[in-house]
């Protein structure tokens, strides 16, 4: 019953963007629109009300907190070494588009 409880809004979304295509509510520039909401509005409330559930006073929080970041800074080392080495074994441009992050490609080819 979780499960059903936690998958139906998205599937209530999804019909409503059909019922709302259906009716000619939307327009092609309406997708962008919800696009630019969802990720600058929508995703970091989302995040920023997430966080008033963490306990930070739990060790095992923190231990979580630091591996993330190690993760983190690791891969950023990596990405960098890949982008040094890539004209030294010949690597196409384009291949590097899949280690760099989606958040970095949206925010330089944003219109805000």
């Amino acid at each position: 019953m979780q499960t059903i409880l936690i998958s139906l809004p998205v599937f209530l979304i999804i019909f409503l963007g059909w019922l709302f295509h259906k009716l000619k509510l939307t327009d092609k520039n309406w997708v962008h629109v919800l696009n630019e909401f969802a990720y600058y509005i929508a995703l970091p409330c989302l995040i920023i009300s997430s966080f008033w559930q963490v306990d930070f006073l739990n060790q095992s929080t923190w231990f979580l907190i630091l591996e993330s970041v190690t993760i983190i800074i690791l891969f950023s080392i990596l990405i960098f070494a890949i982008a040094m080495l890539t004209p030294i074994i010949a690597l196409p441009p384009r291949l590097l588009l899949f280690f760099v992050p989606s958040s970095f490609i949206k925010s330089s080819s944003s219109s805000f």
